[in-house]
């Protein structure tokens, strides 16, 4: 049984992609197969089956979705300590984002992950550039949060 387990566990990215070439996996799939698999540690299989979804996202031109797996899957990588990787990725996504050409608001959902993702990064190798991107998701945060005719009270001691 446990073999058996194995080799579905194994198989389950070729499967995949032979379903993409027809054309009758959906995105959710892929995410609960991932989770699946990262809930029993199983990083490297879980980061395939998202990058199976980057590439699924571009091919369906699913932008929105593509850049989404492709920051879900940079969080997984920085859980597995890939940090060399997570770089590489966070520097297409970090492209993806900056030329958005949808929606300011998904524009800057997509930027708040991001950032998140940049501080972990950079908590982890270089503490001291910290600042700035903190600085940078404090403000894409308030444009978020606070309507743009709202003006924040300043309060003087």
């Amino acid at each position: 049984m446990i073999d058996s387990t194995r080799s579905l566990r194994k198989n389950v990215p070729k499967w995949v992609k032979i379903q993409l070439r027809t054309g009758q996996i959906l995105s959710m799939t892929l995410y609960l197969l991932q989770q699946i698999h990262a809930s029993e540690k199983d990083y490297e299989l879980a980061s395939s089956l998202l990058g199976v979804g980057v590439d699924y996202a571009h091919i369906s031109n699913a932008q929105y979705t593509r850049v989404l797996f492709l920051l879900s899957r940079c969080m997984l990588l920085l859980i597995d300590k890939k940090l060399i990787e997570v770089s590489q990725l966070l520097s297409q996504a970090g492209h993806l984002v900056e030329t958005w050409p949808g929606s300011q608001y998904q524009k800057e959902y997509l930027k708040v992950f991001y950032l998140i993702l940049q501080v972990s990064i950079h908590t982890a190798t270089t503490p001291m550039s910290l600042a700035l991107l903190v600085k940078e998701l404090a403000e894409v945060h308030w444009s978020i949060v606070i309507p743009n005719n709202y003006s924040i009270p300043i309060c003087h001691d």
